[in-house]
C-alpha cells in the first residue's frame, strides 16, 4: 500500500531576504529556498528570466514581509 505523505509545516511569517527568480525566494528563519506555488517561471539564461524576476521583487521585495504556507516540500 502506498504511504501518505506528511503534512506540510504550519503557515509562519519570514521576512524575504533575496530573489533567487520569478518563482523562488530565501527568507528569514528556512535554509531552503522557497517556490511558490502553481508557478513555473523561466530559469536563469531562458527568454524572460529578468522580467520575471522583477516582477517577484516588485510584488514582495528583499525585506518584505511574508506569510509562507507550506503546500508541499520538495526532496
Amino acid at each position: 500500500l502506498p504511504t501518505a505523505s506528511p503534512a506540510p509545516p504550519p503557515a509562519f511569517e519570514a521576512r524575504v531576504e533575496r530573489i533567487v527568480d520569478g518563482d523562488s525566494r530565501h527568507v528569514t528563519g528556512e535554509a531552503r529556498q522557497i517556490r511558490l506555488w502553481g508557478g513555473d517561471a523561466p530559469e536563469r539564461g531562458e527568454a524572460g528570466f529578468d522580467g520575471a524576476t522583477v516582477s517577484l521583487a516588485r510584488i514582495a521585495p528583499p525585506g518584505a514581509a511574508v506569510e509562507v504556507r507550506p503546500v508541499d516540500i520538495d526532496r
